[in-house]
């Protein structure tokens, strides 16, 4: 199922957390304030902790602000040979954002999001975003 645009990730986002089946949330070179509070709201009614992993490729002041608000309830690092934007929930959604070296973490309506039913087609993209985090050093904020 191909799904586009910012709001439709929000909504399905918020649709997996409420099935209290999501595991992991995996940010590879994004970050975005809606989408964490999202998260981090929902974290609070889960009865297990989510794996809630965010690698991005440099620091800047906004991402600082708005990974310091989130880090009770996931970990970031950072890695400079983290390129591409996608985030992983589970095996259950990809979402690809387009590269924007002026906007950095930027997600918009233009962004696409799949949402796949089967667990093993993800596993490679899971691969990247491990390759990324264990490479990556870790913030303490």
């Amino acid at each position: 199922m191909l799904i586009v645009g910012k709001q439709n990730l929000l909504e399905v986002v918020e649709e997996l957390l409420q099935t209290n089946k999501i595991k992991r949330i995996f940010f590879n070179g994004a970050i975005d304030k809606e989408l964490i509070s999202l998260i981090k709201n929902s974290t609070l009614k889960m009865e297990e902790k989510l794996d809630f992993r965010v690698v991005i490729p440099h620091i800047n002041s906004n991402a600082l602000n708005i990974a310091s608000d989130f880090l009770e309830y996931g970990e970031i690092r950072t890695n400079v040979k983290c390129k591409s934007k996608f985030i992983l929930v589970d095996n259950k959604l990809f979402y690809l954002s387009g590269n924007n070296k002026n906007l950095p973490y930027y997600i918009d309506d233009k962004d696409f999001i799949i949402k796949l039913e089967e667990d093993n087609v993800m596993d490679d993209l899971e691969e990247i975003f491990l390759k990324n985090w264990n490479k990556g050093m870790i913030l303490c904020i």
